[in-house]
């Protein structure tokens, strides 16, 4: 019976143990995936930026090297976008993602109707649709849904910390109680055998 009760507390023990190391895991997991798109989320907005900064330079100049920041955050927005498509964990996070290229598209083709009408001499038209603040609105929008995309993810962070502090304290009860069966099973053995 002892030999019963040792081997289904050892059992019961690793069991607990290998849930608890799988939730570490887990969590490690959600964390890295959390700090890369964290970290591709806040290259789209310095892309988005740069777009402006390139929009505003030729603007204000007229001089087509200005523009290179834009021409260069245009060829970027799509394959960051991309990157974010294989980050978001979640149906909700898609969406947010769904947000974030269409409000980008919107904004992109915004200063470029602006540059063209600034190319073809038509400066006041491009000023004109600058100061209708739809540009700023538009930023405004990304800069929240990209917000609002990090703390979502978070969110899952922290659920998978608490599934991995509640697992690692079932494990710390489990061994604590496997240690003290144990214990009484070698006492009553030592017991038995005088």
């Amino acid at each position: 019976v002892g030999f019963v009760v040792a081997l289904v507390t050892v059992g019961t023990s690793a069991a607990v143990t290998l849930d608890a190391l799988d939730k570490q895991v887990d969590a490690r997991t959600a964390l890295f995936a959390s700090q890369q798109q964290s970290a591709t989320l806040d290259a789209f907005l310095s892309a988005m930026k740069d777009a402006e900064t390139g929009q505003r330079g030729f603007l204000l100049s007229g001089e087509e090297p200005y523009l290179a920041p834009f021409i260069t955050a245009r060829a970027q927005t799509g394959a960051l976008l991309d990157r974010l498509a294989t980050q978001a964990t979640t149906p909700r996070q898609q969406g947010r993602l769904d947000e974030l290229r269409r409000l980008s598209t919107e904004k992109l083709d915004e200063m470029e109707q602006t540059i063209e009408l600034m190319r073809k001499g038509e400066r006041d038209a491009a000023l004109k649709i600058v100061r209708t603040d739809r540009g700023k609105e538009l930023m405004d929008q990304l800069r929240m849904t990209a917000d609002r995309m990090n703390l979502e993810q978070d969110a899952v962070v922290a659920a998978l910390d608490a599934a991995f502090a509640d697992a690692r304290e079932r494990t710390r009860r489990t061994a604590w109680g496997g240690a003290l069966t144990l214990a009484v099973l070698v006492g009553a053995a030592a017991v038995v055998t005088l």
